[in-house]
Order: C-alpha cells, then sequence, then structure tokens
C-alpha cells in the first residue's frame, strides 16, 4: 500500500490562475481565472470533449459536493468506471484525517472566500490505496449553477522521486557525520550551507554562527584567500583541480594545516557549488618534521659510515692482500720441499726390504701426499676466491664437459668399481669457464664415488627453466644428516669424521661452491638421511647452441 501523506502542502498561485498548458496540440491555450467565473459551456461541443478526454490529467466538475462530471483519466486514476463515480460525494475518494480540511476548502470557495487553489492531497483509489496528487481548482458556471471544477495530477512518479532525493540527503548527512574530517556543501557564492559536526568541533564556531550565512573564506587565513577564491572559480567552470593545501583558523585565532578535496555540486548541465572534504593535517606536518630530522640524523649517519666503510674496505683489501700473499709464499715453501721428499720415498720403499720399516716409510708417504694435496687446494680455493681471478664464460655442451670429467674418473679410480650414467640432454648448453667446470665436476664426481659402496651407480642430469640450467649428481652412499648438510660446503669439514681419510682434505666442496657463486649460480645439497644417499645441485647460466638460444628442455622431476 502506499505511503500516506500526514501534511496536506498547499501550493499558493499568487495570479489565482489554473494554467491549461498546451502541449502537443493536446490542450487548448486558454486559462481560467478565479476571479471571474466563466461558462464552460459556452465552449464549443466539440473543443470541450477535445480538451477533456485528451487530457493527462484528470477532470472532474463537483455540485452540491457531487461528481456530476469527470473525464476517462480521472477515473481510470481512481480505479473505477466514469458510471461508479459519477453522483457520489468527493469526500468518499479523500483518507478519513484530511476530509473535513478538504471539505472546508471546498465550501471555503464557494462563501466567497479565497482559499488555495492549487495544493497537494491524498485520493484513496477502488482497492483502497491512497495516491498522492496534485489538485487544481477554481469555481465555474455549469448548466447555470456554480461549480467545483478540479484538474487532478497524479504525482506518485513525483513523491517517489522526491522521497529517494530526501533518502540520499539523509544517507549522505548520515555518512557525512561518521567521518572523521569536516564535509562540507558550498553555494555559487561561497556561503556554506552544510557542514558536519566535525566543523564545529575543529574550528570552534556553533551552529548558530553557520545558520546566518557563512562564508567558507571566513575558515582560512587572509593570505590565502585569493589562492582560495581561483581555486573555487575553477571548480564553478567545471575544470578538475588536484587537493590544495591550506591554512586554517578557529574562531579563537589559532591556526592549523589542512588538505582540501572538492568536487562540483551539478544538476543537469548546471554547477550550483560545491562539495569536498577538509582533513586535518597537524599530525601528518609533525610526522613530516619529524621525518626531515630524521632523514638529516640518518644522512648525516650514512656519511659517517660510508667513510667507516671505506676505511675498513681499505684495511679488508689490504688483509686479502697480505693473505694471498702468505698462502702464495707458504704455498710455494711447502711444495718446494716436498717435492724431493715424495719422489725419493717411493725410491726408499723399493730399495727396503725390511717390512716394518715399508710400512712406516708409507705411513710417511701418505701423509706427505695429504699435506701436498691440502696445499694445492688451499691453493686453488684462494685463487678462485680472489677477486682478480675472471672467469673465461664461453657457451659449451654441458653433456660433452660432462663426459670428459666421467672419463679421468674412471681412469682415477680404476680399481674401485662403480658405474656413472651421464643422462644430460645433448642440447643443453651453458655458459662456463671450461677448465674451472671440469674441476667443479672432478671434484663433485670424485666425492660421490668416495662415500659410495662398491658397484654403486652414479647419476648425472639437467633441466632447463628460463634462463638457468639445474644439473645434479645423485649417489647411493653414506648420505646425511640436516646438521651436516647445513655445513657440507664450509672450508675443512668432513661429513665422516670417522673415515681418516689421507687423501681428503676438507675443502673439495668449498671449492666447488666458490666456483658455483664465481660463476653467479647456487649450489645446494639433499639427503634423506644417513645411509640413503645424497644429491648434489648447481646451476648454471644457460648457453647459446650454434649461434641460437638453446632448444628448451623441460624440466624433470628432481626427487
Amino acid at each position: 500500500m502506499e505511503k500516506e501523506y500526514d501534511v496536506v502542502k498547499i501550493l499558493h498561485n499568487e495570479d489565482r490562475k489554473i494554467i491549461i498548458r498546451k502541449k502537443e496540440n493536446e490542450f487548448c491555450n486558454d486559462y481560467i481565472e478565479q476571479d471571474k467565473e466563466k461558462d464552460v459551456s459556452s465552449l464549443g461541443p466539440d473543443v470541450y470533449r477535445n480538451l477533456v478526454e485528451r487530457a493527462n490529467d484528470g477532470i472532474a466538475i463537483i455540485q452540491s459536493k457531487k461528481i456530476i462530471f469527470l473525464n476517462q483519466r480521472a477515473a481510470s486514476m481512481l480505479g473505477y468506471t466514469i458510471d461508479e463515480v459519477l453522483g457520489t460525494e468527493f469526500p468518499m475518494y479523500i483518507p478519513l484525517k484530511l476530509r473535513n480540511y478538504l471539505i472546508q476548502n471546498y465550501n471555503d470557495r464557494f462563501s466567497g472566500k479565497t482559499p488555495s487553489s492549487i495544493y497537494e492531497t491524498l485520493l484513496l483509489k477502488k482497492n483502497g490505496i491512497a495516491i498522492p496528487v496534485e489538485i487544481n481548482s477554481c469555481v465555474v458556471n455549469y448548466n447555470g449553477k456554480p461549480a467545483d471544477m478540479v484538474i487532478i495530477r497524479d504525482i506518485t512518479t513525483r513523491k517517489k522521486a522526491e522521497e529517494k532525493i530526501r533518502e540520499n540527503e539523509r544517507r549522505f548527512r548520515n555518512l557525512a557525520e561518521l567521518l572523521p574530517e569536516i564535509v562540507f556543501e558550498m553555494d555559487s557564492k561561497g556561503i556554506l550551507r552544510f557542514v558536519n559536526q566535525q566543523a564545529f568541533r575543529k574550528t570552534g564556531y556553533s551552529i548558530k554562527d553557520f545558520k546566518k550565512g557563512f562564508p567558507a573564506l571566513r575558515l582560512l587565513i587572509p593570505e590565502d584567500h585569493e589562492r582560495a577564491k581561483q581555486n573555487i572559480r575553477l571548480v564553478m567552470q567545471g575544470k578538475e583541480i588536484k587537493s590544495q593545501d591550506y591554512t586554517a583558523r578557529r574562531k579563537n585565532g589559532t591556526e592549523f594545516p589542512i588538505i582540501v578535496y572538492s568536487s562540483p555540486i551539478e544538476k543537469g548541465n548546471k554547477i550550483l557549488g560545491i562539495r569536498g572534504i577538509i582533513v586535518d593535517i597537524t599530525d601528518l606536518k609533525k610526522s613530516e618534521n619529524e621525518l626531515k630530522k630524521a632523514q638529516k640524523k640518518l644522512k648525516m649517519t650514512n656519511k659517517e659510515l660510508e667513510e667507516k666503510v671505506k676505511e675498513r674496505t681499505v684495511q679488508v683489501e689490504n688483509l686479502l692482500k697480505q693473505k694471498d700473499y702468505f698462502i702464495n709464499q707458504l704455498g710455494h715453501d711447502l711444495k718446494s720441499p716436498l717435492t724431493p721428499v715424495l719422489n725419493l720415498l717411493p725410491l726408499l720403499v723399493n730399495l727396503e726390504d725390511n717390512k716394518k720399516r715399508n710400512e712406516i716409510i708409507g705411513l710417511v708417504l701418505r701423509n706427505m701426499d695429504y699435506i701436498k694435496n691440502l696445499v694445492t687446494k688451499t691453493l686453488e680455493l684462494a685463487k678462485i676466491s680472489s677477486s682478480k681471478t675472471v672467469f673465461d664464460l664461453k657457451d659449451v655442451c654441458l653433456r660433452e664437459e660432462v663426459e670428459k670429467s666421467i672419463k679421468d674418473q674412471q681412469l682415477i679410480n680404476i680399481e674401485k668399481e662403480f658405474i656413472i650414467e651421464n643422462k644430460i640432454d645433448e642440447n643443453i648448453f651453458v655458459k662456463a669457464d671450461e677448465f674451472h667446470l671440469d674441476v667443479l665436476l672432478q671434484n663433485l664426481i670424485r666425492n660421490a664415488v668416495k662415500y659410495s659402496p662398491v658397484g654403486s651407480v652414479i647419476t648425472l642430469d639437467a633441466c632447463g627453466k628460463s634462463d638457468e640450467i639445474t644439473i645434479w649428481i645423485s649417489d647411493p652412499g653414506i648420505g646425511m644428516n640436516e646438521e651436516q648438510l647445513a655445513h657440507v660446503f664450509d672450508e675443512f669439514y668432513k661429513a665422516d669424521e670417522s673415515r681418516h681419510d689421507f687423501y681428503s682434505s676438507g675443502l673439495g666442496l668449498s671449492l666447488c661452491r666458490n666456483i658455483v657463486l664465481k660463476h653467479g649460480g647456487r649450489i645446494w645439497a639433499e639427503s634423506p638421511g644417513i645411509g640413503k644417499g645424497s644429491t648434489f645441485y648447481f646451476t648454471l647460466t644457460k648457453g647459446i647452441q650454434n649461434g641460437l638460444e638453446g632448444l628448451k628442455i623441460t624440466a624433470k622431476n628432481e626427487e
């Protein structure tokens, strides 16, 4: 059921005229003045019939409170037929609470008084629903007697639109009151027509101050007035402007910084005013000032740190130079006396028939080999770690390089039975320094052979992902736990300390790590646990084959 309105809104017409508008030749252009009764019957029958029956509004004539004439539009508006309405009294179509008022209005019109002739009210339809209408009435002479002619316009659509507008306004104001900042609406003359409660809290002004017609510029310091006027003009011209910084002034004269965000209030193609938000940025300004101070202090600290870093860098560079010099000198000093000793000890073994002495000489020989191996690996590690060492990177076929390394290890470990499978695709190319790639592969294969049982199968494979190639070598050897995996690439670390291996320096995997890092890659190890084997992975940059980028290799399962 339609909402019933509690109040009848009276529309005053100063000229006391009922205007019959002309629209697409459906209405005549005459008008009837309330002060001068006109005989409707003086109009020709055809003109009268055309005027009434084609009207978009309902038209009725009431005489002695009875409806003696109405057009089809009026009957349809009420949900009746014309015959059902003719002869009935008009109050029965008016809601009870409005009935007395409209009867009095009707009586006043015939007693010489001048009540409002244009007003809004409610009419009851046949189904009991009340519809809002606008009534335009005047006294006319009908069949020689005074009568009330009314034009009835259904304003249901207009009322719904007005209610929607009011609802939107309520929502806007409710939302505005929830916001922690000032919300305002200003007319085209720069007068604030709406502000939320935050405006009173932040500025110190009262509702009474704003009711008098409060100029928006009054909230700003005088120095900002001209710039604000210019920005207001731009918004009123429909031009988009960015948020603006101003200094606001409270009623007590104190000032605070603000940012104003604004947009035009438009109706149709016309800009009626400006709507916006005023944000108090006092805390933001404080933060900015503190940040500037902190940045200044940080800049000074960074400068001091840079100077200290430079000093320490020079010291570190000097220490590295001293270290390189010491290692090179130590290597030379140790290798020089070791060479003749290592050459002579095998001769002594051949010359000595005493078994016990031969065992002693063999023990000395193994220890001398260990010292030589340690010195050699230390020198290699130092050389690779040096910033002066530059790798000669080329596009190389990974499978071919692996095959070379496998053959070398098979010759070295000829007495130990093992199988090395090379599953690397022949189309995989990598960018690598051939010499150091060979050193890397030799160390990883040697490590796999050393810690795997006789007859083991060691597998090498690789796959490509984007611009990177991942290579791995898997063995069924002694395996490692999590702690061993965390330290396996540390210098002088041995995963199996129980094995007294004179040929292991604990530097092989450290050397591998530095070679891979020098290539710009990564290296890591994985193992399911002790006695379950290990897999060592490392990455290299994908190379180019025959001047073209290598074929895309589908990633294999790295389980």
